[in-house]
Parts: structure tokens; sequence; C-alpha cells
């Protein structure tokens, strides 16, 4: 039921926008509010200005404590509205801060829950550190898109207010300010606790609840039946995606090793493969040699050994195809008593 309730909300609010202006006057207008304004000092109890504003006649009520005796005070001069009555919060216009967001136009449908999720990577404050309303300002049907107003105002130095008057059975319902452009903001305070004043407050010609019903009934049907349909793809997306991120990771896994196997094939290209030296040399070499000293860098090959017949080494080595322009880089020197030849060859290593 809660995708049906969001589509019907989300219905009335479309429906809302065409009214006629006369059914969407500012509720303050029409009503009695009790209107605070904080008083932000030094002091252990806070202080509000208040008021009360019926149908657009105010009564100044003075500075008023946040005590047990400023609540009283309070209490009395609303005692004679009964319930018809909406208190309001009111901020300076500094206090209020907005973002405009660029956004999928499917993400209307859920737009509260898409820019809480998206609070701390858009803003600098979390959504538990913020009051905030939002509101779409631009459609772009064709590009699919549309612009969200994020209207938000820090509760570091509002918390203790708004939560002495909720105790006090003065729940606000919601923050007012101006931008300063002196353009009015409401922010409802739907998650703290906030009444939404009498009847008055939100009544509507019953004409119009009639007709916005039919409306419903006759042109949303098709439109739930899609995001029905939508919820039901959206859960087997949630089913799969357990096995679509084990395929990701493994992905990784896969990418990881081919990029080391690539670092260590360019590192062999440049300086030559030292299992394959070894072998090029042993192969190379008579049996009646033996090498006493092997050096190998940057496919520069230095080997120093004994040999019965040292002369014809070069000859034997260049036969190899790995090992490249061998030379002797110190004479041959014959050791008598062994009958063996002293000789060192340098050489390069081919591809």
């Amino acid at each position: 039921m809660g995708l049906v309730g969001d589509f019907f909300s989300w219905w009335t609010g479309q429906l809302g926008d065409l009214a006629p202006q006369a059914w969407r006057r500012d509720t303050r207008q029409t009503h009695a509010a009790l209107i605070l304004t904080p008083q932000f000092s030094d002091e252990a109890v806070p202080a509000l200005m208040a008021r009360l504003d019926r149908r657009g006649r105010a009564k100044n009520l003075g500075r008023v404590m946040l005590d047990a005796s400023g609540i009283a005070t309070l209490k009395r001069a609303i005692s004679s509205l009964g319930r018809n009555y909406d208190t309001l919060v009111e901020v300076p216009s500094d206090m209020l801060l907005e973002k405009r967001l660029t956004l999928p136009l499917a993400a209307e449908r859920d737009l509260d829950r898409v820019l809480a999720f998206e609070m701390d990577r858009e803003t600098p404050f979390s959504v538990e550190e913020v009051y905030w309303d939002s509101s779409v300002e631009i459609r772009d049907r064709q590009q699919k898109r549309m612009i969200a107003r994020l209207s938000m105002v820090a509760k570091a130095e509002l918390a203790d207010i708004v939560g002495a008057l909720v105790s006090a059975g003065l729940a606000p319902r919601a923050l007012m300010s101006t931008t300063r452009e002196g353009q009015a903001r409401s922010i409802p305070l739907r998650h703290e606790g906030g009444s939404r004043g009498g009847w008055v407050t939100y009544s509507v010609p019953t004409a119009a609840v009639a007709c916005a019903i039919l409306a419903v009934v006759a042109g949303g049907l098709p439109f739930l039946r899609q995001a029905l349909a939508l919820g039901d793809v959206e859960a087997r997306i949630e089913a799969v995606r357990p096995a679509v991120e084990a395929v990701d990771r493994l992905r990784g896994r896969i990418e990881g090793d081919r990029q080391q196997a690539d670092a260590l094939a360019a590192q062999r290209a440049f300086f030559g493969d030292p299992l394959a030296m070894l072998a090029a040399v042993t192969a190379a070499l008579p049996d009646d040699t033996r090498l006493t000293e092997l050096s190998f860098a940057s496919r520069k090959l230095v080997f120093t050994g004994q040999s019965q017949a040292a002369a014809h080494l070069i000859g034997d080595i260049t036969g190899n195809g790995l090992i490249k322009n061998p030379t002797f880089s110190a004479p041959v020197t014959r050791m008598e008593p062994t009958k063996l030849d002293i000789f060192t060859i340098t050489a390069d290593m081919g591809p």
C-alpha cells in the first residue's frame, strides 16, 4: 500500500496545481496562527517574540520566555481559538538555505525519499541535521528532467526551541522564512511532531474533492498500473542484485590479474627473461666448459669460466638464437697445470 499511497499523494498534488488560485491561498491568511520568532541570545532559557495573526490582523504578544510562565502566557492567548490555529516558527532569511538540483523526471514520484538519500552528498548536512522541504520548479518532459528546489534550515539553533514547544503541547506546524529576494518559504515540520492545525486549514470545497476523486478514477488507473508494474520490476532487480555484484567483483579480480600479467610481461620485455638466459647459455656452452661467474642486467650478459678450448666458444655461442654479438671482453689465459683456458665473454640477449 505504500506505493499506492505515494501515487495518490503525487496525483492529488498535480490536481492541486490545476485548482483555481482562490482555492490555493496561503492558509495563514484564512485562519488564526500563533507566530513565534526566536530571539537568539546567551540566555539559559530561550526567548520568543510572539504574535497572533487572525486573517491578516496581527496582535503582538511581546517577548515571552520559553519557561513554565511563558508557556502559560501563550496558552492563555490562544485559549479562545480552540484547535483552529497553527503554531508557526519564524526564522530570519540568513538561516534559510536553498539549492536547486537537476534530477530525472521519474524521481518526482518519490522526491522526498530521493532528496533524503542524496542530502549528505549535495549539501554539507545529513538529513538528521536540517529541517527541510522540497518542491518541483521546472519539468522538462522532452529531456525527462526536472529542477527541484531544496529548502533547508539547520537544526542546531532551533532543535531545543521546537522540542520545548512540542513538549508544551504547542507543536509548530512549520517554519516560516523569506529568501533574500523576498520570496516566502514554509518548511513543514512533518517529522518533528508538528500539528496540522484545525480542519479549516486543509478543507477544500466538496465539489473539488468529488472532481478530484473522479479524475483519479478516470485518468489515474493506467498510471497506477504502470507504477505497480514498475514496483514489480524493481523487486526483481533487487532479487538479482547480489548475483550481479558477485559478477562485478569477479570481473574486477580478473582485470587486476590481467594488469599484473601485462606489467610483468613489460618488465620482462625490457630487462629480459633470466630463465630463458640460463637455458640459452647452458645449451650454447660445450660439456668441457664450466662457468665461475655470471651476471645479467638490462639484456647485457657477462660470464666468466674455464674451458679446454676457449677459442671455439664464440662460434658455439653464435649459433644460439638468443645470444647476440658474443665477444671476449678480456684476454684468454691458459692455466698450464690444469690445461684449461680462463675466459670472459660479453654478449647481448635477444628477444
